[in-house]
């Protein structure tokens, strides 16, 4: 830095002499570069696995998130017993409305497509919330109940497929199956395959705990246990015959 010094003229009627004034000085800078520091504003990042933000008694929320893809939810009471349940994907919603008291249940993707990287992702996310929420509709919150279930449910959806809406009233079209062990059993509709709990349980292939109402055994191979969800393992039923199952399918729990 540097002092600017003006040098002014004689007063005539003071007789006063040339006065070197000194001038504050500025803070100059010979080389901007060196004396300006740059801060690059750093970008705001989603912690990776699962980030729980909000958690009481009527909301959860929070994001799941891996070095490819983010995922965030949001759960709530909105009425006495009415959940919402949502997912997003970047641009791409998943809603839920579940009405405990009325026994209906919607969903809407609005023609979503999600192909097999979201699926595996929404895959970890369910077993991560089952984690984080252990137990069942008798311990849970309501709120926490949906998440998880709803959460279990969108991880067998099936890939590079336009989701559409799905709308069920509860009857008694939920049918548990007959042994939580693992033996071969009917599982509706004339067959016969191998199913209960059981991380052998795969009937040859594929994951164990056939006709679980979830992606494999989760933590301790507990859950719903139905028709639906087994012909849904064996595929011989569609991923949207299991929707009522994974709402409502506490009578079967194993």
């Amino acid at each position: 830095m540097f002092a600017i010094y003006v040098l002014q003229p004689t007063n005539p009627s003071t007789g006063g002499t040339n006065v070197k004034t000194r001038t504050l000085a500025l803070a100059i800078c010979l080389f901007a570069a060196a004396c300006v520091e740059t801060q690059t504003p750093q970008p705001e990042t989603t912690p990776l696995g699962l980030d729980l933000s909000v958690v009481d008694k009527h909301e959860i929320s929070g994001t799941f998130a891996t070095p490819a893809t983010t995922i965030s939810f949001h759960a709530a009471e909105v009425q006495n017993n009415v959940i919402t349940v949502q997912f997003r994907l970047g641009d791409r919603s998943l809603d839920f409305e579940l009405d405990f008291d009325d026994g209906f249940a919607t969903f809407n993707a609005q023609l979503a497509k999600f192909n097999e990287a979201d699926i595996a992702t929404l895959g970890l996310l369910a077993a991560e919330l089952e984690t984080a929420f252990p137990g069942d509709h008798t311990t849970r919150t309501a709120a926490a109940q949906s998440l998880v279930q709803q959460a279990a449910f969108m991880a067998i959806a099936p890939a590079n497929v336009s989701l559409r809406s799905i709308e069920r009233l509860v009857t008694k079209s939920i049918t548990c199956l007959a042994s939580c062990s693992c033996s071969n059993q009917y599982i509706g509709n004339g067959y016969w395959r191998q199913a209960g709990k059981s991380s052998s349980c795969t009937g040859g292939s594929g994951n164990g705990c056939k006709g679980r109402c979830g992606v494999g055994c989760g933590s301790n191979g507990s859950g719903y246990y139905t028709h639906d969800c087994a012909r849904h393992d064996y595929g011989l039923a569609s991923w949207t015959a299991a929707f009522d199952d994974y709402s409502w399918g506490w009578n079967c729990s194993c």
